[in-house]
């Protein structure tokens, strides 16, 4: 049960992840740091309406 569907995330892909962990240099001395994020947020309300209406099931009874 989803409690808290009015939270908003940004998702990404993790083979965007991925691929940009692989392009990062090796020889590289000091520490990393990166913000991956398309800077679109989606709530997560959004989101299950969008994962029920792929696979048809009633989302109702999975958010309070």
């Amino acid at each position: 049960t989803i409690k808290q569907s009015n939270s908003k995330r940004d998702f990404i892909y993790v083979d965007d992840c991925i691929n940009l962990i692989l392009q990062c240099s090796k020889n590289e001395k000091s520490p990393l740091i990166f913000d991956l994020g398309t800077g679109i947020p989606t709530s997560i309300y959004d989101l299950v309406l969008t994962i029920s209406d792929k696979i048809k099931i009633n989302y109702k009874n999975l958010i309070k």
